[in-house]
C-alpha cells in the first residue's frame, strides 16, 4: 500500500484509533447501567443468582456478594423467593460467581421486582 493511501474499509484522514470497532461484548451495552447493583441472574438451570454485578464479558457475568438459590429445593415460586429478598435481603454464601453467558436466561436489578 503506497504511504497516505487509506486502507480498505478506512474513511481518509480519520485516525487509527477511530478506525478500530468497538468489541462485541454481547449484552454489555444494555446491562452497563447496572453494575454496582444487586440483580437477578435467571439461568436455564434450576440455579437462580442473587448478587452485586461487578463484571460483563462476551463469554460470562461476574457477581460479588452472591446468594446462589437452588429453586428445586424452594417450595415457592421464583417471584416470591425475590419478593422476600427484596424485603429482607440478599443472604450472601459467595463473594464471586461467574456466570457463563450461554446459560443466562434473564437478568434484572432486583430493585425492579415488585411488590405484591
Amino acid at each position: 500500500m503506497a504511504a497516505g493511501a487509506a486502507r480498505p474499509g478506512s474513511t481518509p484522514g480519520a485516525s487509527a484509533s477511530a478506525q478500530v470497532p468497538a468489541p462485541d461484548l454481547g449484552m454489555e451495552p444494555q446491562l452497563q447501567h447496572l453494575v454496582g447493583q444487586t440483580i437477578v441472574v435467571d439461568t436455564a438451570t434450576r440455579f437462580m443468582y442473587l448478587g452485586v454485578l461487578r463484571e460483563i464479558s462476551e463469554r460470562w457475568v461476574e457477581l460479588a456478594e452472591v446468594e446462589v438459590i437452588d429453586t428445586e429445593k424452594v417450595h415457592v415460586s421464583r417471584d416470591l423467593i425475590l419478593i422476600e429478598k427484596k424485603r429482607d435481603g440478599v443472604k450472601v454464601g459467595r463473594r464471586r460467581v461467574v456466570v457463563s453467558l450461554p446459560s443466562i436466561i434473564s437478568i434484572s436489578a432486583l430493585e425492579d421486582t415488585c411488590d405484591l
